[in-house]
């Protein structure tokens, strides 16, 4: 949510602007929206592994079920989370207990306050600076 209220001040700044000093605004803009974007991603994806290698070192299921894979890796869960953070689904990999469940809806809620808020500053934005 600072994020995105970074992004609306800085947006609202660069319509006062022209030429280069607007592009470098609206820039700096896009980065901040990129940058936040993979940062919740990533912090999913390390909350996703702890939680899945904890179990397994408990002796218990991880919570997740990678088709066709015995020990997934990072990336095997940033893809799950990147999944998640863009459409709000799972895709192949799927929940098999409740608290990664529980983790997996407060995320997919979260994308889509992020996405939501994002489309519709990006409609805004458009409309007030052409």
């Amino acid at each position: 949510m600072v994020s995105l209220w970074a992004i609306v001040g800085e947006l609202s700044v660069a319509k006062d602007y022209a030429g280069t000093d607007r592009l470098a605004h609206v820039g700096l803009a896009v980065l901040t929206i990129v940058a936040s974007w993979l940062f919740t991603q990533v912090m999913f994806t390390l909350h996703y592994a702890h939680d899945y290698h904890a179990a397994v070192a408990r002796g218990q299921p991880g919570g997740l079920q990678f088709p066709d894979t015995e020990s997934p890796d990072y990336l095997d869960f940033f893809y799950f989370s990147a999944v998640i953070g863009t459409s709000g689904q799972t895709a192949d990999v799927s929940f098999a207990s409740g608290p990664m469940r529980r983790v997996g809806t407060l995320h997919c809620m979260l994308a889509f306050v992020f996405n939501t808020s994002l489309i519709g500053l990006m409609i805004n934005v458009a409309s007030s600076l052409l």
